[in-house]
């Protein structure tokens, strides 16, 4: 007697495929944000120069600058083989990873110098989660590791960062700010996914 096999319903056929195209715009979209991502470095270090220490700023930016051209390369490597959510959807999480952790790695060296200074990195960090909205739409998972990477390397900063210490305002408004931020994007993901299916 022949064995039964199991069926796959178009519904779950179609979900794949909006969650497969989802990801592939993801990737694509996130090729733009890295290329302007340096510009966003020189505003920093533009506005820190004369308020934190220069080597405070110079070894922020070649952390950034490493943890950038990691970033891009392994951008790269998804773009050259198609980006597929099966075997490329932790190289996407690292680099989300990789970019929240250098952006939030200015509460570790700049902040704490200049009482001017403080709100606006806060602001920064803050405009960075908003800027990135868009590009994870898709991709709603990634978004929260970036999310909670800039958001635990400012908490860490807060509570280990000896001598200048991290504002715990600018603590609690980035949590704030990211917690809202990110209920509001699950609802917009989910909003983008279904239309992804009916287009499907």
């Amino acid at each position: 007697m022949p064995t039964p096999q199991p069926t796959i319903s178009p519904d779950a056929d179609v979900d794949a495929t909006a969650r497969q195209i989802g990801f592939a715009q993801c990737v694509r979209a996130l090729r733009s944000v890295l290329a302007t991502t340096p510009v966003g470095w020189l505003l920093v270090a533009w506005f820190a120069w004369s308020r934190t220490p220069h080597g405070a700023v110079l070894v922020w930016l070649a952390g950034f600058a490493c943890t950038w051209a990691a970033a891009v390369l392994l951008l790269r490597s998804m773009l050259r083989a198609g980006p597929e959510l099966a075997s490329h959807a932790r190289r996407l999480t690292t680099l989300a990873i990789l970019d929240g952790a250098s952006w939030g790695a200015m509460t570790w060296l700049l902040t704490g110098w200049d009482r001017t200074l403080d709100p606006w990195l806060g602001a920064v960090l803050c405009g960075v989660a908003a800027v990135n909205a868009p590009v994870y739409i898709t991709y709603y998972r990634a978004y929260v590791a970036l999310m909670l990477s800039m958001w635990a390397t400012t908490l860490l900063a807060a509570v280990l960062r000896p001598g200048q210490p991290v504002g715990a305002e600018l603590v609690l408004g980035l949590t704030i700010f990211c917690g809202l931020l990110l209920n509001h994007m699950r609802s917009s993901t989910r909003r983008a996914c279904s239309r992804a299916s009916a287009c499907s």
